[in-house]
């Protein structure tokens, strides 16, 4: 009888191991008949780190901010799309769009391939399309490789580690020792860390911190809770030494709504682990960053030993919560209320000495950190201010493309025309307006509707947690945790632009998935489908994704490398005055043959055509130099890249200079200036852009008036004094308290005194002499002080005097001019033989 029920109690034993290991196996959840032999799940296991890598990679490449970074990521994507196809198909699971949530974000990406309908610089566009079309393959692939809760602790693991690197790297920056590019800014003493922007980094890092108190407080080994409570430590210190307002208020914003929707026990855990590592972040980051080499000139080590700190607050408070709960274990409830009590004890002895505390929160928190902090509240500075004024700019784009938008890239061309001041941002510093203006009322709605999706894969979750009852519990930590950063996230890209470093998308994109498949796993039944599509045109589908996003991304990836080469060459050719004229031409061959195959495997890209056009350009100078006659033939193909080029990118500024620069280069006056008007009509607030204008077209009535061509020159002249008109108009517009500081960023709306005598030679060849004087005449004392090097002005002058009625005052100063400078005189009496141009010309039009 005793033999039997040892048997029995090892049969319980054994039963006990094999349920644990079915908890922890890649197929729970999954029915009997889609079970994997043990090669299949050897291959999952492949795949689930492959998708794991697409994670935890990105923040270390610039964030894939920049779209070289992202092309690769492109190929990657699809590769690790097709290893789970495979998997799949396997499995003979051929399920594509399932939930809600999955819909939305595929609209997402729908909607940035309609908005290449009214895109204004297409080759952007499409890349914005590819980045969204990768998000949705990324949320995909996690969804379906999270199969059970352990799975999804892994991920979360993944973005942990991920996060805690990217710390690692922007702490050994600000010591000197990591020379990643642009981690640390030592003129701010600021951490920018790989993402290489201290707002984005500090958000993603906070958002960080909150997964990973998600994953301490559910974790039971003491070693990997104390890993994990490091970890926090280190995030929240590059935190604040990010020194972001908008970041440190989505992380108390995150963590009230973490407090806020953990269950019981774990809310107060969540308190601890929250408390303890920000006193350890706070009362060591003083000491750190007072301790950096930029500022003590000390070696690295001194300041690494300040994190030391951190980490025994850290060690000793976990002490103490561990000692708490061995006391509990072994000795009942009675012995833990006496720990506890024994705390509190502690505790209001701490706050008898309350007086003392405002003492030691100044010696451990610098001035810096603490008048920084005062500022969250300030709604009136230009940080809160400017932000609005994008928002606002940005709705007004969305009035002239409401509904497909304007493109990925869209807010950066245009933005400059909807401005009311001058002021430089690549990005809207809201992601909704960013939407908005990119993919119209068709991706706002589509962007609204991940979130809508998120509320009701959580809802989901809830109501299975209320179902299941207790059992439900630990994951319901895990989901609430995952939904907490996800919003805390969507805060802060509600006002920075987060989400514009594919990086950032990449994370919030996983967090999605997560919740997806949480909603999933935590459904009794399957739920019905909102459109469920035959097998077939899932796997095709599925196959279409990965064919374009993998032979895009390879193919523009080739055509940046060639015309990286070939930017090369240009500047080698530059730079190096003394090449020999054979060995110049075989590198402008060469650059031009590269610049052909970027064009030929990335053809929207304007910036490819531009440098095709720069290598057509040395061509046409070389044949024109030794009157080869293909130099006319080179003419022609620079003019064609250069029209290509601007075709694609209307609205660049940077692109419309070189342009203008090209067309002077080809000695092509009238496409220079209408590279340069465009250059306006992208920036109206741009005094350098309306400058550019005058001193071309002046040229251009010199040169057409050398080749007496009096009606050419009229047109040009006129051009110049509409310029100045139209400068005006937009001056008189502006607000005075906008044309400054701190608003005002850039040159103000003022000629330079050289464009103000080109305007004032305008004006004398048009006969409009009264206001050739009155421009002319301010500008001679600059002459004698030398701050203008134009000699020939008082010769202007003095005509434009003699022409307005003043002749004997004028002749009296030439005299003296002519004593003075013979050639000066000679000048003021051929002007005065000029007759005035034509007006109101259409000539050259």
């Amino acid at each position: 009888m005793a033999k039997k029920k040892k048997q029995q109690q090892k049969n319980i034993k054994g039963n006990s191991i094999k349920d644990t290991l079915r908890e922890q196996s890649p197929t729970r959840g999954l029915s009997p008949s889609l079970k994997l032999p043990r090669v299949e799940a050897w291959y999952y296991t492949l795949v689930f780190i492959a998708v794991g890598f697409l994670i935890f990679y990105p923040p270390y490449f610039r964030g894939l901010f920049f779209s070289e970074d992202m092309f690769l990521y492109h190929i990657l994507t699809g590769l690790v799309f097709i290893l789970l196809g495979i998997e799949k198909i396997k499995r003979r699971e051929f399920s594509f769009i399932e939930t809600p949530l999955d819909w939305a974000i595929l609209a997402y990406a729908g909607a940035y391939l309609l908005s290449l309908i009214g895109a204004v610089h297409i080759g952007e566009a499409f890349y914005g399309f590819l980045k969204a079309l990768n998000y949705f393959m990324v949320y995909w692939m996690v969804s379906q490789v999270v199969h059970d809760y352990r799975r999804y602790e892994d991920i979360l693991r993944v973005i942990l580690a991920s996060g805690v690197g990217v710390a690692l790297i922007g702490i050994l920056a600000a010591v000197g020792i990591s020379d990643y590019p642009s981690a640390f800014d030592p003129n701010t003493i600021r951490i920018l860390s790989t993402l290489q922007y201290p707002n984005t980094t500090a958000a993603y890092l906070a958002v960080i911190s909150l997964l990973g108190v998600t994953l301490w407080i559910r974790e039971k080994n003491p070693l990997l809770k104390l890993i994990y409570g490091s970890c926090i430590y280190l995030l929240l210190l590059v935190v604040l030494a990010a020194f972001s307002k908008g970041a440190w208020v989505i992380l108390l914003v995150g963590a009230a709504l973490l407090l806020i929707g953990m269950p019981g026990l774990y809310r107060l855990k969540s308190l601890y682990i929250l408390g303890l590592a920000g006193v350890a972040a706070l009362a060591t980051y003083g000491k750190f960053m007072a301790a950096l080499p930029v500022v003590t000139q000390q070696e690295p080590a001194v300041a690494l030993q300040k994190l030391l700190l951190g980490f025994i607050i850290v060690l000793a408070g976990q002490a103490v919560w561990d000692l708490g709960i061995l006391l509990q274990r072994k000795w009942g409830g009675r012995a833990l209320a006496a720990y506890a009590a024994s705390l509190l004890v502690l505790l209001m002895l701490l706050v008898i000495r309350l007086p003392e505390i405002p003492q030691l929160a100044q010696q451990i928190l610098p001035e810096n950190l603490t008048a920084r902090i005062s500022q969250i509240k300030d709604t009136t500075g230009t940080s809160y201010s400017s932000r609005m004024d994008y928002a606002h700019w940005g709705l007004a784009i969305v009035k002239d493309y409401p509904v497909v938008g304007a493109g990925a890239g869209g807010w950066n061309a245009l933005y400059h025309q909807y401005q009311d001041y001058l002021a430089w941002t690549t990005e809207t510093h809201n992601h909704f307006v960013q939407v908005w203006v990119e993919a119209g009322t068709i991706g706002f709605i589509a962007f609204i509707s991940i979130w809508i999706g998120l509320l009701l894969a959580l809802w989901k979750i809830y109501r299975g947690k209320r179902e299941r009852g207790q059992a439900a519990g630990d994951s319901w930590i895990l989901n609430w945790g995952t939904a907490t950063a996800a919003l805390a996230f969507g805060l802060h890209a509600a006002m920075d632009f987060d989400l514009s470093l594919g990086a950032m998308a990449i994370l919030l994109w996983t967090l999605f998935a997560l919740l997806n498949a949480g909603s999933r796993l935590e459904a009794r039944t399957e739920g019905k489908r909102l459109l469920q599509l035959k097998p077939a045109v899932n796997i095709s589908l599925a196959a279409i994704l990965a064919l374009v996003i993998i032979i895009t991304g390879s193919s523009f990836s080739l055509a940046h490398s060639s015309a990286r080469e070939g930017d090369g060459l240009l500047q080698e050719i530059t730079r190096e005055q003394q090449l020999h004229e054979e060995e110049k031409e075989t590198k402008i061959l060469r650059a031009r043959s590269l610049y052909q195959k970027a064009t030929q495997f990335d053809p929207l890209n304007a910036n490819h055509h531009a440098g095709l056009a720069q290598a057509c350009a040395l061509q046409f100078i070389q044949a024109a130099q030794s009157k080869n006659p293909m130099a006319r033939e080179y003419f022609e193909l620079t003019r064609q890249e250069i029209k290509k080029a601007g075709e694609l990118s209307p609205y660049s500024i940077k692109l419309r200079n070189t342009l203008a620069n090209l067309c002077i280069g080809l000695n092509d006056l009238e496409g220079a200036i209408e590279e340069a008007q465009w250059a306006i009509r992208c920036n109206p607030n741009d005094i350098n852009a309306y400058e550019g204008v005058i001193q071309l077209a002046l040229k251009a009535v010199e040169l057409h008036l050398n080749n007496k061509q009096a009606e050419k020159a009229a047109f040009y002249a006129e051009s110049i004094v509409e310029q100045n008109r139209e400068l005006q108009i937009k001056k008189e517009a502006i607000d005075p308290v906008k044309a400054a500081y701190p608003y005002w960023s850039g040159q103000p709306l003022e000629l330079s005194p050289a464009a103000q005598l080109s305007l004032g030679k305008a004006y004398y060849l048009l006969g409009q002499y009264p206001e050739a004087r009155a421009t002319i005449e301010p500008l001679l004392p600059m002459v004698q002080d030398g701050s203008l090097q134009s000699p020939e002005t008082p010769a202007w002058h003095l005509a434009a005097l003699y022409r307005s009625g003043e002749q004997e005052q004028a002749e009296a100063l030439a005299l003296g001019l002519h004593s003075s400078n013979p050639q000066l005189s000679a000048l003021y009496r051929s002007l005065l033989q000029l007759q005035a141009l034509p007006a109101k010309s259409e000539a050259g039009k």
